[in-house]
């Protein structure tokens, strides 16, 4: 059960003290001290009330205010009530219908109403201070006033000069009401107490360094680990000072912006700091920093590294992922659900940059192998020589620069799980042919190996190409096309789900601290106005810079315009070369010689007999009429070409 709340009453007047010490008695949750004090000395004494453990200052009349203005939510005003006042003023009148009322600051009293009830003459007596309230009195007893209603100052001077003064006691329902409020905001202040000191607990256990400043740098708090590699000792304000220099607190606290892994010296030693102000409703109430030494730093990032690897084998996006509210993608994301339980080969098409990669990490984290290896590997980006060396892996010694004891292949790595084949169209043909002989065998020979190794493995591909024309022109092997596209799924280019994008750049924007809902209606105009031929990629890429652009983070519909003018410009100016280019291609080839001519029909002629046959070059060049070799040299001809 959780101690009695402390709480302290000063007053001017004993009689009032007495009356609130007399309410406060009957609560027994409330322990109550109440202090008779004047002017000069109540601040102080009430400060040091709460520096010795007092939650609360409750107070009355004329010390209400000083002390409100003082301590803020440490001070609780025992409010006066109409009721109250017309009490007092009733009383007051069988002494005189001529009385001197004290009024404060926050009063909002119908006098005029009190005098025309009661049937008297009040004179207001506006409460600034103590001594200008002495000097009130002092002018309303010049004056014949002999009665004043009001506080303990006010009725003790007017007693004081020989007349009479009442003071406007308060109910025992304002006490009660007063009492209430200092417990719930010692109540609060109780929580933030036990908050702050789990969290001073948790970052006691951090292995990083933390320490809080207020506002004018002074050191709220630091955890073991802070003063271990600060060096800070208790009651050593150069060092800290020094210290506070050195993490970048003092910048931080003029320009209120955040510092993040910021690389600082202090007494010789490397941190890595990052430091963040405190922003509240009120304003920033300080900064806090957290950092590590640079060496701890260095061999996280190695084990990072280490790890790097492995982590790379576990899909990151699943079908929550693949976002967008547009019928397209409802569509989509239903095959894909469909489609993830089987272990048929799905194809993955659609245009560069709309994200056929999430889409196959959502199948394979949506399917029965989401435990198993995700392995993705992009076609287009290795060389050929080493493509294969990638895939079906290698012995030791199998070839110059061969690792010790060798190295698996991305078919070894995947087993179990899913092997996603990115730009499979931009595959050799001989590695085609290899890539088949695996899907259909399901074992796999290392380069240099003698053996096969069983590999049972899911096969997701993608391409930016249409397959068939690539199987069309004789790039493709059609057995292998059927091998892979068991199942496809389309990704709809940007330009056919204009509506989604705002969905789409929300994460770009929650990353630059804007709201969701941040597009205005004519910024999302803009950029529904655009095609965006590379897609959701060129997307996100525009509003990246859009935020880093806009330095008022207030939503800049002109700024949008122009980023996406500029971005149609540069996408046309680039359209107007290829255009050029081609135009020039035509035109040479409206020239060329004979020799060139018949080259262009027998490539043609051959790319369509190996369409015909499947891909299969030897079946191509036999109906031909030509040795296989012919054929081999005119293809390696077109490659050089």
């Amino acid at each position: 059960m959780d101690s009695p709340y402390r709480f302290f009453f000063v007053a001017h007047s004993q009689e009032v003290a007495d009356r609130v010490v007399s309410v406060a008695q009957r609560d027994p949750s409330v322990e109550l001290e109440a202090y008779v004090a004047t002017s000069e000395s109540l601040i102080r004494i009430a400060q040091q009330k709460l520096e010795t453990g007092t939650e609360i200052i409750l107070c009355h009349g004329g010390t209400g205010s000083s002390l409100v203005r003082a301590f803020r939510t440490a001070a609780v005003p025992i409010n006066r009530t109409d009721m109250e006042i017309i009490k007092t003023l009733q009383q007051a009148k069988t002494f005189s219908r001529d009385i001197g009322i004290v009024t404060f600051p926050d009063d909002n009293l119908d006098l005029k109403a009190m005098e025309a009830l009661l049937d008297i003459r009040l004179h207001e007596l506006h409460y600034v201070s103590w001594d200008q309230q002495v000097a009130n009195v002092d002018a309303l007893y010049a004056q014949g006033g002999r009665v004043v209603a009001g506080g303990g100052t006010s009725t003790q001077r007017m007693k004081a000069l020989g007349g009479i003064g009442l003071l406007i006691l308060p109910s025992d329902h304002s006490i009660q009401q007063a009492l209430l409020q200092a417990k719930r905001i010692a109540q609060q202040k109780r929580m933030d107490a036990r908050h702050l000191q789990e969290v001073q607990t948790l970052f006691g256990h951090l292995r990083d360094a933390v320490v809080s400043v207020d506002n004018a740098c002074r050191c709220l708090f630091a955890n073991s680990m802070a003063k271990q590699l600060l060096d800070l000792k208790d009651g050593n304000d150069s060092a800290w000072s020094a210290a506070a220099e050195a993490l970048l607190f003092r910048e931080v606290l003029v320009d209120r912006k955040p510092r993040r892994e910021e690389i600082v010296t202090f007494k010789k030693q490397q941190f890595v700091v990052n430091v963040t102000p405190l922003l509240t409703e009120s304003g920033m109430s300080g900064a806090v920093a957290v950092f590590s030494d640079a060496l701890s730093v260095q061999n996280m990032n190695r084990k990072i590294t280490e790890k790097r690897f492995n982590q790379s084998l576990i899909s990151r996006y699943t079908v929550n992922d693949v976002r967008g509210d547009s019928p397209e993608m409802v569509r989509l994301r239903e095959l894909i659900k469909r489609f993830a339980p089987t272990d048929a080969a799905v194809h993955i098409s659609g245009e560069t940059g709309t994200g056929k990669e999430r889409v196959a990490h959502a199948l394979h984290a949506a399917g029965s192998r989401q435990k198993g290896p995700f392995v993705a590997v992009n076609i287009s980006a290795l060389p050929e020589n080493l493509m294969e060396s990638e895939l079906f892996g290698y012995e030791e010694g199998s070839f110059t620069g061969a690792r010790r004891n060798g190295k698996p292949g991305l078919f070894e790595l995947a087993h179990k799980g899913t092997l996603f084949l990115d730009e499979v169209g931009d595959l050799s043909l001989p590695l085609q042919l290899r890539l088949l002989r695996v899907l259909e065998s399901k074992e796999v020979m290392r380069i240099g190996a003698s053996g096969f190794i069983p590999v049972d493995v899911r096969i997701i591909s993608a391409t930016h190409h249409k397959l068939m024309d690539l199987v069309r022109q004789g790039r493709f092997r059609m057995d292998l096309y059927f091998r892979l596209t068991t199942l496809t799924l389309d990704v709809p280019p940007l330009r056919d789900r204009i509506k989604d994008i705002p969905l789409l750049c929300k994460d770009v924007l929650q990353q630059h601290g804007l709201p969701h809902n941040y597009l205005s209606k004519d910024m999302l105009e803009a950029l529904s106005s655009y095609q965006w031929p590379g897609n959701v990629r060129e997307l996100l890429a525009l509003i990246e810079r859009y935020c880093i652009l806009n330095d008022f983070r207030k939503a800049d519909a002109g700024l949008m315009k122009d980023l996406v003018r500029q971005q149609r410009n540069m996408m046309s100016n680039e359209e107007k070369t290829c255009r050029s280019a081609s135009s020039k291609t035509t035109t040479l080839s409206e020239g060329v010689s004979l020799k060139k001519e018949l080259d262009r029909v027998r490539r043609e002629l051959i790319s369509e007999f190996i369409s015909r046959n499947g891909g299969d070059r030897k079946l191509a060049a036999r109906e031909l009429g030509i040795s296989y070799t012919t054929l081999w040299r005119e293809m390696r001809e077109w490659d050089k070409n």
